[in-house]
């Protein structure tokens, strides 16, 4: 290849050539470009290379004709400048100085190339890397200077401007130009001898940059755009130093002369992309993001004060109700950035204007996602908090006359004149919003947060509301959005709000000094509930806001005498003595559920949803509020604390729930609130006042009341509170013992219609499933065990625990006659008794078991609650007779109860004391065994017993579970089926959540080792499927066939409560028996079935098919197993169907949740190789069709979406056939196709959609039908051709060759062909 290069190279000069080669026959790539590139870098930092042998090397290839060469060495130039210099990433190691020599030679090289416009990229890439290089001073050399000095970069930019029009250039292009500007403003001399942007005055240069930059509409270039704007302020005017020193610098005061005089027409230039509406396109690689725009373009808008009188009547504009909620909310940013930047000198001309902005939209706040009404209320909050109009916005807020006209609304005065800004419009949603959902309340109909169609009267609301009109109550709930903005604030414009805003409109609307509501006109109750949420809850924003500011300076009231209004107005509210409030609807969160836990009709849903006291909702919720301010700035003194908790227990305590209220939501019911709000009062941090007053007020009201009508309510109520607070707990247990009584009482708690409540209180509440217990709230004497501080002893708690635990066991208490609940009391009190006491109780309950007497279910929960502390373990005496009696009673084959107690008793009492020593040989295991733990393993109560031990030693990784596991493992290969499918439950029991009963749960001071499930199963997972993997030798198993349903069980049970991250890791183990597992488990004729376990391997599946860490397993398994899968999966699918195709026929109906994800596993399994999945369509499709009989709505929902996406992939697969069969009749110049195209082809109905052969497909397409779309219809080819010459230049050809899609659109030119 001819180079022009002298004979004699050096070795350098191949890695020249190999950059700057454009022969298309060399195919040189862009990585040996940059590795070349790099090569040259690296010999110029080394010194074995300098930049002027550099350049003398290079002079052919700098000063040939061929452009596209010389372009590519002006390029190589560049790039070696900014390798050197540390400007890219082409040489690690930081900035490094330019020789001073080899700085001012190629400055004055790339300016004069400047003028080149086919070298023009090349060019600006190294004036950039030179201005943003620094260079070694001649006679200095520990000194360094810029590469360019300031009249070189102005030479720089006098060719520039003279010789480029940048927006007549291509993309790639401007964006050089923009980053060379760039680099021009950024001179460090900008300040002192003026931006070098020519020798032009500063006018002019003003000029020259906004021509060069006006226009622009590439996001990547508009983002360099704003970044150029942020500068160019400081390199003309200097920032606050520079500006105090400029006052006696004349030049400096010329510059910022010209740029105040040019400020509207550099503003005009980036406000013409304000407010960004920009949005990437699909499939888009620029990867710029609206948000990248808008908040690059904020810092532009505001990056002079001269822009100020035009930048905020710019975004006000924006501040419209009808614009977008985007619009708005970048509006909003960008406005309090201007304040930020501009200060209170460049607002305060517009503080008027910006008010009234804010206050359309807090009056007609937005419904949008991006910005809703409490979205725009924390915008305006900020506002009223900045130090540049806070004061001002307050005032002139404070003084609204939408403030006054709420007031004449409350009075019921003014009718006609109550408009916002004359518009007759009076906004609907809460507040005066649009509808949308909110922070508290929701408008009914048509969106007002009263209900009707903007908030008027309600249908079904009492005759007294309905002179509510709809503005009226649009300016009441305006009015109160608004003064909840002001008060967050902070605590002063919280306390203005409060006495100056929210004071004379509850005058207006009759609430007394107290919060008397006998006074308020009907139809104003509701009102002032609207217009006091958001104020209170904007109250204590503001004072929350204040303590954490100044933590050290002394709380600033902030409720002031309004709190005691507010409390009267909520507690007649959560009393429901407020009438018109059924018109309020609150909408909240709801926990996400699964389809199937309530299929109910959207009618009951919405009927319900209505039934709801939403007035008494927001009382409660007030109350709260009120009590959660911070010491010193909430409610005045202990009588406003008090008369708050007095309400909220009153509400806690209703009795006169509807009908309608009777089957509520918890959620939702207004008693569950006011005792979650009672709890957090006495839990209080903020305010230690409210905390005690919460025990000495709230806790004895409770426990009085469980005398009366409301006990059950009272009971549940003080659980609450004690499971918050210990103080609160103390009193509670203690009172409630002495008021209830035990055995000495004539009339003991046991023979009280509040039996089941008191035990529910005590010890917690019996959870649905063995998973939800976390959702129940915990009992008194439960939460007493968690607490640290118990184990201790002593004190009128424990005390109380200790008689508890006694009088549950008297001759006439139900403890004597094993009654459960007493029981759980029994097991509780033990739990909560102090170590003191905890050895007395081990004897007196071994003594009840081994004696057999009759309270051996009470004995056995004495032992369940055991606490045995590290330091106590070695004073409980041995114990190996009781772990051999309760053996016995627990696989003896007795009472169902007995058996279920003694093994809880058993589990208990070898986890906590079976390091200790006191229970033999192997913590336990040997005496248990020999009392034949393991021998009654085809019986239910054997299968628990085992499981229960083998959790307790796991739990806390005692090496005898490895031993007792491995016996269970060997019990898999058993004669008996029995037994063989009792040693694989055993497992899932050990291993389940529930496993072991409530002795090894961390509330009867049970604990588990971090990972220990994650630990237990890979350790035993090997030796279960050693049996299950085939022999070395050919032909045989490693195990009898008929014991693989066991071991298949035992991989289940395991697998179904291990962590999903450890199951996934041992998928390549899994997967292949995981069909045949799915298989066994469905087989109601084997004593394998287990409807748990199947439940547990279908979701196992959908795990490998959707998760992508077993995705990746699944597909190096799918062509051997996958058929299996999805046939047990159609299965499973359909199997509640009435005539299932090939369902369990005979076999009792799986459940809902498992035949909903294994439709949804077949679904995931769409993902998998089509050479996989088309051989199965059929079998899906018709197990899909039969699920849509279905009986459960959930699961026909999952059959449509299955049908759905199988008959999509069967749709493609016909498309794609239909193009080759169109291919193989048609004849290609009068002859039929070759043998070789027929093997093409064949290849093509297998392989169409495989991803992995589909680009070799191509290619051989290409190949053999070139002839055949040359001689038909070359447009496709044409039009790629036409497409490439419109490039910009060769780099971006050969991009377009390198396009991933490219071959895929010559195939499709040829199949159009």
């Amino acid at each position: 290849m001819a180079s022009g290069m002298e004979e004699d190279q050096p070795a350098w000069a191949a890695d020249v050539e190999t950059y700057v080669s454009v022969d298309r026959a060399s195919a040189v790539s862009d990585e040996d470009r940059d590795e070349a590139a790099g090569r040259i870098v690296q010999l110029l930092v080394s010194g074995a290379l300098t930049f002027l042998d550099l350049l003398r090397g290079m002079e052919t290839c700098l000063v040939t004709t061929d452009e596209p060469r010389r372009a590519r060495g002006v390029l190589l130039l560049a790039e070696c400048v900014a390798g050197y210099a540390g400007d890219d990433e082409t040489v690690a190691g930081g900035a490094r100085p330019l020789p001073g020599g080899a700085a001012s030679l190629l400055s004055q090289y790339f300016a004069s190339k400047l003028e080149d416009f086919a070298v023009l990229r090349a060019a600006l890439a190294g004036c950039t890397a030179l201005l943003r290089a620094t260079a070694t001073v001649d006679g200095a050399p520990d000194r360094s200077a810029p590469a360019v000095s300031h009249d070189n970069a102005t030479e720089m930019a006098d060719r520039f401007f003279d010789a480029v029009h940048v927006p007549s250039l291509v993309q790639a292009d401007r964006q050089r130009s923009y980053q060379f500007l760039l680099a021009l403003v950024s001179h460090p001399a900008s300040f002192a001898d003026g931006p070098p942007l020519g020798s032009a005055n500063p006018a002019e240069q003003i000029e020259s940059v906004v021509a060069a930059c006006d226009g622009e509409k590439d996001p990547r270039n508009v983002l360099l755009l704003c970044e150029l704007w942020t500068a160019l302020p400081r390199a003309f005017c200097g920032d606050g130093h520079e500006k105090a020193i400029a006052d006696a610098n004349d030049g400096v005061a010329k510059r910022r002369a010209a740029f105040a005089s040019a400020a509207e027409e550099l503003y005009d230039v980036v406000a013409a992309y304000f407010p960004v509406s920009f949005r990437p396109p699909p499939g888009d690689s620029v990867r710029v993001t609206r948000e990248q725009l808008a908040a690059t373009l904020r810092g532009a808008m505001c990056a002079s004060g001269d822009f100020a009188p035009w930048a905020v009547p710019h975004v006000l504009e924006s501040l419209a109700p009808d614009k977008k909620p985007t619009t708005l909310d970048d509006a909003l940013a960008t406005l309090m950035a201007c304040g930020a930047a501009f200060g209170t000198r460049g607002m305060s001309p517009h503080v008027r204007n910006v008010w009234s902005r804010l206050r359309n939209l807090l009056l007609h706040p937005p419904a949008g996602p991006e910005l809703t009404a409490e979205g725009t209320a924390r915008w305006a909050t900020r506002a009223f908090a900045s130090e540049w109009g806070g004061a001002e916005l307050v005032a002139l807020a404070l003084a609204d006359p939408c403030l006054k006209d709420a007031a004449q609304a409350l009075r019921g005065e003014g009718g006609d004149a109550m408009e916002v800004d004359g518009t007759g419009n009076g906004g609907g949603g809460c507040c005066g919003g649009s509808g949308e959902r909110e922070g508290h309340v929701e408008g009914g109909g048509g969106g007002g947060c009263c209900g009707g169609s903007g908030g008027g009267a309600a249908e079904g609301a009492a005759a007294a509301a309905a002179d509510v009109t709809r503005r009226g109550h649009a300016l009441v709930a305006g009015a109160g959005r608004i003064i909840g903005a002001i008060a967050a604030a902070g605590p002063e414009p919280a306390a203005a709000a409060m006495s100056l805003g929210l004071a004379p409109l509850l005058d207006a609307a009759g609430i007394g000094p107290a919060g008397e509501t006998a006074r308020a006109r009907p139809g104003t109750g509701p009102l002032g509930l609207v217009l006091a949420t958001p104020a209170a809850c904007g109250a204590l924003d503001g004072a929350l806001a204040g303590a954490n500011a100044s933590a050290e300076a002394s709380p600033a009231a902030v409720l002031g005498d309004v709190g005691a209004r507010l409390v009267g107005l909520f507690a007649a509210a959560a009393a429901k003595r407020i009438e018109g409030t059924s018109a309020l609807r609150v909408k909240e969160e709801k926990k996400s559920e699964p389809a199937a836990a309530n299929e109910k009709e959207e009618a009951e849903e919405e009927e319900e949803e209505g039934s709801q006291d939403n007035g008494g909702i927001l009382g409660v919720a007030g109350l709260r509020t009120l009590l959660s301010f911070p010491a010193g700035t909430g409610l005045l003194g202990e009588e406003g604390a008090r008369a708050a908790l007095n309400a909220l227990v009153d509400a806690s305590l209703e009795t006169d729930a509807s009908e309608a209220d009777a089957d509520i939501d918890p959620r939702t019911d207004l008693r569950v609130r006011a005792g979650e709000a009672l709890a957090a009062a006495a839990s209080s941090k903020s305010d230690p006042a409210v905390a005690a007053a919460t025990v000495k007020t709230a806790v004895p009201r409770l426990c009085a009341a469980c005398d009366g009508d409301a006990a059950s309510l009272a009971l549940a109520a003080l659980a609450r509170v004690s499971a918050a607070s210990a103080d609160a707990r103390r009193v509670a247990v203690t009172a409630l013992w002495s008021r209830l009584g035990g055995a000495r009482r004539p009339d003991p708690v046991w023979t009280k219609p509040l039996w089941k409540d008191f035990v529910d209180a005590m010890a917690g509440t019996v959870p649905k499933t063995a998973s939800s217990g976390s959702g129940s709230v915990p009992g008194m004497l439960q939460s007493a065990a968690l607490d640290p501080s118990t184990a201790a002893g002593g004190g009128e708690e424990d005390a109380a625990a200790r008689d508890i635990a006694a009088a549950m066991r008297s001759e006439t208490a139900p403890g004597a006659g094993n009654n459960e609940d007493a029981c759980r009391l029994i097991r509780a009190a033990t739990a909560a008794l102090g170590d003191a006491h905890q050895v007395g109780v081990l004897a007196d309950a071994a003594g009840e078991i081994m004696s057999g007497g009759p309270c051996f279910r009470a004995a056995c929960a004495a032992v369940a609650g055991l606490r045995v502390s590290p330091s106590k373990s070695t004073d409980f005496p041995n114990c190996e007779d009781l772990v051999r009696r309760l053996v016995s009673r627990a696989v003896g084959g007795g009472d169902e109860d007995d058996a279920r107690s003694a093994t809880e008793a058993l589990s208990s009492l070898i986890h906590k004391l079976g390091a200790s020593g006191a229970l033999g040989p192997r913590s336990g295991l040997t005496a248990a065994v020999d009392a034949g733990l393991t021998g009654s393993l085809h019986a239910a109560a054997g299968v628990a017993a085992v499981g229960a031990t083998l959790r307790a030693l796991a739990a806390r990784a005692d090496p005898a579970a490895a031993e007792l596991a491995a016996d269970l493992v060997a019990a898999l290969s058993s004669a008996s089926r029995e037994v063989a499918a009792g040693a694989a439950r055993a497992f899932g029991v050990a291993m389940s959540p529930g496993g072991g009963g409530p002795g090894v749960t961390r509330e009867c001071h049970g604990s588990e080792k971090k990972l220990f499930r994650q630990r237990f199963f890979t350790q035993t997972v090997p030796a279960v499927m050693a049996a299950l993997k085939p022999s070395s030798r050919s032909g045989q198993a490693t195990t009898n066939p008929d014991h693989r349903p066991a071991h298949l069980s035992a991989l289940v049970h395991l697998a179904r409560h291990a962590p999903i991250s450890a199951v996934l890791q041992s998928g390549d183990s899994i997967l292949p028996v995981l069909a045949e597992a799915i298989n066994a488990l469905a087989d109601q004729s084997t004593p394998f079935a287990d409807k748990d376990a199947l439940a547990g391997s279908i979701t196992m599946t959908a795990a490998f098919l959707s998760d992508p860490r077993g995705r990746d397993t699944l597909a190096l398994h799918a062509e051997e197993h996958a058929g299996a899968i999805i046939g047990a999966l159609c299965r499973i699918g359909s199997s509640a169907a009435r005539k299932p195709p090939g369902s369990l026929a005979g076999s009792p109906t799986l459940s809902l949740v498992v035949r909903e994800t294994a439709l949804d596993a077949l679904v995931a399994a769409t993902s998998l190789p089509f050479s996989v999945v088309y051989p199965q369509r059929r079998a899906v499709e018709r197990a899909s069709v039969a699920a849509l009989d279905d009986p459960k709505r959930v699961v026909r929902f999952a059959a449509a979406r299955c049908r759905e996406a199988w008959l999509l992939l069967g749709k493609q697969t016909n498309t794609a056939a239909g193009v080759v069969g169109a291919c193989w009749s048609d004849p290609v110049d009068g002859a039929v196709l070759g043998p070789v195209v027929r093997f093409v082809l064949r290849l093509v109905v297998r392989f169409m959609l495989d991803p992995v052969v589909r680009p070799a497909l191509v290619l051989v397409l290409v190949l053999v039908l070139v002839p055949r779309g040359g001689t038909r219809d070359s447009s496709g080819l044409a039009g790629l051709h036409s497409a490439s010459e419109e490039r910009d230049d060769d780099h971006q050809r050969e991009e377009d060759r390198k396009d991933s899609v490219h071959d895929l659109w010559v195939m499709s030119g040829l199949l159009r062909g």
